[in-house]
């Protein structure tokens, strides 16, 4: 690098908007002291040192003091939203040449065909890159997902930008993606979740602020929450949330689905739970994830058939392990269900799972944005898609995703080479929307139980069965 500026900009970082995820975009206000414009390749200093080509930032956002990034920048910068980071203005070498490798579990391979280093250097013309850093490049992807590089070495040294004539060298041995618990590294960011701004904000209190600043907690005197209980229709984005909550909070992500949990040997079931909140603090600061919670927290019963004793018995052990001696530091629960009535209210007590979260299915602005980032990348004819999106009412962020997917195949069949409005509306009419309004009164029913407080919980035969289930 040679002819850097001196001069500093702190920013606080926000979410990059949807077009800009994977492309080493950062969007940034330009009545700065800095004197940039577009194309210039600012540094970006948070936790760990990073680079992005600037982008012109939209109007709205001119006097924020923000910079727009994308999760795998704030990935390598060591941020999260909200964080601050210093940018400033450098200038580049060209990249000589660039050697990269994918990012997944050992046990997977992947082999390459001809022609993906052209492939890989028409995507990543122009881009800064530093080695050690992670990126995408658009376009490659694996089982419908972005597939992650990491940089293993550039020539020169530091931030080098790609250019036409760059040497690019794909290894095909993965770099290993799992954590310290020996779960594979989720790559879902913020940007990949649509049109729950809210709960996102709401779980982001709840789980990143104790992961990332639990100083703040010890200072007031008082323990973070231990457990969140997210609820609400299924494919609403519970399951994405958290994963995307981890990857952002950069802390190990155990996933446990509930059925994996029961065992027809007696004890097993219990030692299974206890051995994930073992390996949680072992591996800390982490979040442990219980999908179809209900499966294994269901309330307790007195009678003495074999099957309601293991889950009185794999209750007991939640309870056990979430507020016993053994202290949880450094470790979330976070639980998922679509039956929440269900639940023993033993753990929704203080001290367990005590926030509880409704994930709405998406409304019309939603809906909107869901679409955006799953049609993203897709050849489309020129057509407003409001007109489709007006006729998705009780669609969920999975059915639309299921719209945009069947709509790439009718188009397929039919040999176009770009997805029209006629596929989509083709393709709204073989997909049945999850959500109906039955459904929906049962939700908004279920959240002003929950989220009014213990003593809202009716102790009928349908929701409990006395005070031996306290």
């Amino acid at each position: 690098m040679s002819n850097e500026e001196v001069d500093d900009l702190q920013l606080r970082v926000a979410k990059a908007i949807p077009s800009d995820v994977g492309h080493g975009r950062a969007r940034v206000p330009f009545d700065n002291d800095l004197n940039l414009k577009p194309g210039d390749i600012v540094e970006i200093t948070g936790e760990q040192k990073t680079a992005a080509i600037v982008w012109r930032c939209r109007p709205e956002d001119a006097n924020l003091g923000i910079i727009r990034v994308d999760g795998i920048i704030r990935k390598n910068a060591g941020v999260s939203l909200g964080d601050k980071v210093s940018i400033r203005k450098v200038e580049t070498q060209p990249c000589q040449k660039l050697i990269l490798s994918p990012v997944m579990a050992k046990q997977q391979k992947v082999r390459f065909g001809p022609g993906i280093e052209g492939f890989a250097r028409r995507g990543l013309n122009k881009r800064p890159v530093v080695s050690g850093d992670r990126i995408f490049i658009p376009g490659m992807t694996l089982f419908a997902e972005a597939l992650p590089f990491q940089i293993v070495q550039t020539t020169p040294k530091g931030i080098v930008q790609v250019l036409p004539d760059t040497e690019i060298i794909i290894k095909e041995e993965p770099v290993d993606e799992e954590d310290e618990s020996g779960q594979p590294i989720s790559t879902i960011s913020y940007e990949d979740i649509g049109g729950i701004g809210e709960q996102l904000q709401k779980v982001r209190e709840m789980i990143e602020l104790p992961l990332k600043h639990p100083i703040l907690f010890r200072r007031l005197g008082i323990d973070p929450p231990r457990g969140v209980l997210l609820h609400g229709p299924p494919g609403t984005g519970k399951t994405l949330l958290a994963k995307a909550i981890a990857n952002e909070a950069q802390a190990n992500f155990i996933s446990i689905k509930g059925p994996e949990m029961i065992s027809k040997w007696v004890g097993e079931s219990e030692r299974g739970i206890r051995e994930i909140f073992k390996k949680a603090k072992q591996s800390s600061p982490s979040i442990i994830f219980l999908d179809e919670f209900e499966s294994i927290a269901s309330m307790r019963s007195s009678s003495n058939g074999e099957g309601s004793d293991v889950g009185n018995r794999v209750v007991n052990q939640l309870l056990a392990s979430m507020d016993g001696v053994e202290s949880l530091d450094g470790v979330i629960v976070v639980a998922a269900t679509n039956r929440p009535e269900m639940i023993d209210p033993a753990l929704l007590r203080s001290g367990r799972f005590e926030r509880v979260l409704h994930v709405p299915p998406p409304d019309a602005p939603a809906r909107e944005a869901i679409f955006q980032i799953h049609s993203e990348g897709m050849p489309l004819s020129k057509f407003s898609f409001k007109d489709i999106l007006s006729s998705m009412e009780g669609f969920t962020g999975a059915d639309i995703e299921a719209v945009c997917r069947e709509a790439a195949l009718i188009a397929m069949r039919a040999g176009k080479k770009k997805v029209s409005k006629k596929h989509f509306d083709d393709a709204v009419t073989r997909v049945r929307p999850t959500v109906t309004p039955e459904m929906l009164e049962y939700y908004q029913k279920m959240e002003t139980r929950l989220t009014s407080g213990l003593s809202n919980i009716k102790r009928t035969r349908d929701y409990g069965f006395g005070m031996e289930t306290m």
